[in-house]
């Protein structure tokens, strides 16, 4: 009985191994699209042109699924999508230098402008953030303004520029959108307003979307500033600098590390002759001859964007070699999961062939 225990238990683990192999190359392989398709079809720079990128990817993977025949529902679930939101914020993992910003009231507004200055008077009071009202729009590290715009489903939005290096914010602008908080058909009190204003200004200083009892959920602003709150903008100002991020990796995995640096240089190197070589290798000639119909559909027939996934990113090449490397595994650990289901079966099958010996013995 013990015996069949441990096979049932080493029966999960494989399966679970398989199943997680699987999880990591689709994702692996999606950010392999996304790198794709920013670097050669994207025409914003930065975090704008890595969100077109990644809806770009999520579009063509729809339409490529679609053509197979295949239903995500991806389109159906955006057109019902009614939940008002707070916002429509992306991660950038951005922040400031020091717990401090300067900031300039950028509205004639007066609903707004009272909604600002109790946010802020919230922020401040928290200790953990400081917001310096000034006079001079061009000075401000934030500027605090307003919108009317019924296009998008967000009663406020905050708009980043990071130094992508550094991870820092250099300037960030933040919007009150009066098509929904100024309409009484949306019922926003003032309260819900002031909530939205330091939602907005969480933003502004580096703080995520939280779906907790937080200011930061997406939807509702129902909640002011909450210790979460308060404890979230600590972990955020104090996260470690990138320095000491990559040497903490350098010590505690050595080998990783190397292996990254080592495969970097290859591949910078390919990337610096990738042209020639996919000349050498006649890509062009390949891909309008013998690469299968779908992957040509998927990429929409642009040769140029495969030219560009050659010589373009080295980085991305090193994310095909990890995906290469996963996949390897994948294909042992679903080889060893189908001798184990063999001389499972098999043995099944004996017993059931041999019961008449097996009852002898009963």
């Amino acid at each position: 009985m013990g015996l069949i225990f441990k096979c049932i238990r080493f029966l999960m683990r494989l399966i679970g191994r398989v199943v997680w192999g699987l999880a990591w190359s689709f994702v692996l392989s999606f950010m392999v699209i996304v790198g794709i398709l920013y670097f050669t079809t994207s025409t914003k720079p930065g975090t704008e042109g890595l969100t077109q990128a990644v809806q770009t990817a999520v579009g063509r993977v729809d339409q490529f699924l679609n053509h197979q025949g295949i239903s995500t529902g991806l389109h159906s679930s955006e057109e019902t999508q009614t939940d008002q939101l707070t916002d429509e914020h992306a991660t950038t993992g951005a922040r400031w230098d020091q717990p401090s910003a300067t900031i300039y009231i950028d509205t004639n507004n007066e609903t707004f402008r009272s909604a600002y200055k109790e946010a802020i008077d919230s922020w401040n009071q928290t200790g953990a953030f400081t917001f310096q009202i000034i006079n001079d729009k061009d000075k401000a590290d934030i500027v605090a303004t307003e919108m009317n715009d019924g296009n998008v489903s967000a009663a406020g939005e905050a708009e980043s520029q990071t130094n992508l290096l550094t991870k820092r914010f250099t300037h960030v602008t933040v919007r009150l959108n009066s098509y929904y908080l100024l309409d009484s058909r949306y019922a926003y009190s003032h309260e819900r307003i002031v909530n939205t204003a330091a939602h907005e200004l969480g933003h502004a200083i580096g703080l995520d979307h939280n779906e907790e009892e937080s200011v930061m959920q997406s939807a509702g602003s129902f909640y002011s500033i909450q210790p979460t709150d308060i404890q979230a903008v600590k972990t955020c100002i104090n996260r470690k600098p990138m320095l000491k991020s990559i040497f903490y990796l350098i010590r505690h995995f050595p080998e990783q590390v190397f292996l990254f640096v080592f495969n970097s240089g290859i591949f910078v190197w390919l990337w610096k002759s990738g042209n020639e070589i996919a000349n050498q290798l006649g890509v062009t000639a390949a891909w309008e001859n013998h690469v299968p119909a779908p992957i040509q559909v998927f990429f929409g027939q642009n040769i140029e964007a495969v030219q560009g996934f050659f010589h373009n990113s080295a980085f991305m090449w090193l994310v095909g070699s990890m995906i290469i490397l996963l996949a390897i595994r994948l294909i042992k650990g679903m080889i060893k999961f189908i001798v184990f289901a063999v001389l499972i079966l098999l043995g099944i099958y004996l017993i059931l062939q041999n019961q008449s010996i097996l009852n002898s013995f009963m």
